[in-house]
Formats: C-alpha cells, sequence, structure tokens
C-alpha cells in the first residue's frame, strides 16, 4: 500500500523573475525529527530532515518556529494547510482551507508558533549616516534608563556597532523578534528606534505598523512610562511607508 499523502503548511516567495520557490512543515510533527519540503514551485520538493538532538532546545517543535519565523523574515508567504502527495510534487489544499488558498494567512495562524514583531529598515544605507548612529545610540541610552542592553554590547559600543548588536549576523534590512520576555530589551530598541522616524517600521502578525508596546507581552506599568512606549499619531509614520504592504 503506497504511504498516504502528508499534510503540511505551505509557504511560498516568489522570484523578480517570476517563478516561486516553496517551503513546507508536517502539520503534525515527529517528535525525534524535524521534517521540511522545499524547492521550485511546481517541482519535486527536496526532502530534510533534522533529527531532535541538532534541534533548538533538541525540540522539532521549538525548531520549527524558528525556521517558520526565519522564512517569514525572508518574505514567504504563509498560503495555508495543503496535501503533499507521496511524489512530492503535487499540492492540494485542505478542504477547510480552500478559500483561502493563494491567498496568504498569517504565520501567526500557524500551531506552535511563537508571536513576533518584524522590522524592516527602508533605506539599509543610512545605517552609515551620522542621524541613524546618533538614533541608535540615544535609543541604546534610553533603554539604560531601565536597566537594559542590548545583547552582547559594550560599554564602548556606538552607532553601527550598536545596531550591528541588535541585528545580529548577517546584517540585514529586515528580520524579527519574538515576543518572548528575554527579547524585551531588544523589542524595546526597535520600538524606540522606529519612532525617531530614520526610515525603520516594526509590524505585528498581520503586517500593521505599530508604534506602543505588544499587548501580547505584559509589561510594568512604570518600566513603559520611563521608556516613553506610548501610543503616537500614526499619520506622519504611515505617510513614510508609502502605503506599501511591506512585510505580507
Amino acid at each position: 500500500m503506497a504511504a498516504p499523502a502528508i499534510t503540511v503548511h505551505l509557504y511560498r516567495m516568489g522570484n523578480p523573475d517570476g517563478t516561486s520557490k516553496d517551503w513546507a512543515v508536517p502539520t503534525v510533527l515527529d517528535p525525534q525529527r524535524l521534517t521540511v519540503y522545499f524547492g521550485r514551485t511546481g517541482s519535486t520538493l527536496r526532502q530534510a530532515e533534522t533529527p531532535a538532538g541538532r534541534c533548538r532546545d533538541g525540540i522539532p517543535i521549538r525548531e520549527a518556529e524558528d525556521r517558520i519565523r526565519e522564512k517569514a523574515a525572508k518574505g514567504y508567504q504563509a498560503l495555508g494547510t495543503f496535501r503533499l502527495a507521496t511524489n512530492r510534487r503535487d499540492l492540494t489544499p485542505e478542504s477547510a482551507c480552500q478559500d483561502d488558498a493563494g491567498h496568504g494567512q498569517d504565520a501567526s495562524d500557524t500551531p506552535n508558533a511563537v508571536p513576533a514583531l518584524y522590522w524592516r529598515l527602508h533605506a539599509p544605507a543610512t545605517v552609515t549616516g551620522t542621524r541613524f548612529e546618533t538614533a541608535v545610540q540615544d535609543t541604546n541610552e534610553r533603554l539604560a534608563t531601565v536597566g537594559w542592553s542590548l545583547p552582547g554590547s559594550r560599554p564602548d559600543d556606538a552607532g553601527n556597532r550598536l545596531w550591528l548588536r541588535a541585528i545580529g549576523p548577517p546584517a540585514s534590512s529586515h528580520g524579527l523578534v519574538p515576543l518572548t520576555d528575554d527579547h524585551r530589551p531588544l523589542i524595546a530598541f526597535f520600538l524606540l528606534l522606529a519612532r525617531q522616524e530614520v526610515g525603520l517600521t516594526v509590524a505585528d502578525e498581520q503586517g500593521q505598523v505599530i508604534t506602543a508596546w505588544p499587548a501580547e507581552l505584559p509589561i510594568e506599568a512604570e518600566v513603559l512610562e520611563t521608556l516613553g512606549l506610548k501610543p503616537k499619531d500614526l499619520n506622519q509614520w504611515l505617510a513614510s511607508t508609502n502605503g506599501d504592504d511591506w512585510f505580507f
């Protein structure tokens, strides 16, 4: 008897030449390994497996969460739940997701995914400019008022070096920050820096630009007050994005 088709969460990213590539992860994960499928849309997808011992914290679900976030940061869109045939080429939308197939869903709809904020620098070249470096320095000093600092930062770090501490290697113009307690300093850093109108925007899971601390991650009122992360008028902010749906 032939093996049954596999139910997967499908993600797709378009290429400049009009082609696209797919990445998929099973809806039900094997506790012993993480299996993913990837390749050019319409082709036979390649299969890769990562043993649990090489997964984040030794747990395939945690590893899957990280990879889903990485794909979202690169521009992949969630297309919903599909049945991947045994030939690893034919993909059929699940009946429950038929209406959504091809229109894209938020990565937050994927079970076990950790919510995150997504940041994007619209003019990467600005990181070498004095205005941007000053804004980064000012933001870092604001973090210090509540005893926070960027991971791995040093007292003599400034400007571009602080920015690289925040985004980590490799340098990129977009990325994400998981909404977890240990990422609070980074979340505050991006929100505060974005408020300084240096070409940086921060969005939630729905792709909406945000200015305030995310409700999903509770924080002490006095810390929020000291940081100055209160809602502000979005008109000027949204105008700077030219109305583009910049991420999803």
